[in-house]
């Protein structure tokens, strides 16, 4: 399921998957190369999947943020936060 709301000068999309989604260590994973890299800096990204590869290289493009979370009772929920232009 995909939603998005406005909130805080903000655009929230969230990705609810209830398949077997990501596992623990690929969300930390990912969560680490976030917070440890500048936008210009070359991620070094493992074989999780090319669509999450180019999503993550996109929001640090744009200056955006994405979190992973699990998603309950089974799957994963990803939140992506678009700053809003004017």
């Amino acid at each position: 399921m995909i939603s998005a709301k406005f909130q805080n000068q903000e655009v929230e999309i969230e990705i609810k998957d209830n398949g077997t989604g990501m596992s623990v260590k690929q969300m930390d994973y990912y969560s680490r190369i976030l917070q440890h890299t500048t936008p210009n800096e070359e991620l070094e990204l493992k074989n999780y999947g090319l669509g999450l590869q180019m999503v993550i290289k996109l929001i640090k493009k744009i200056n955006s943020k994405i979190s992973f979370l699990k998603n309950s009772p089974k799957g994963t929920l990803v939140k992506i936060h678009l700053k809003k232009t004017e």
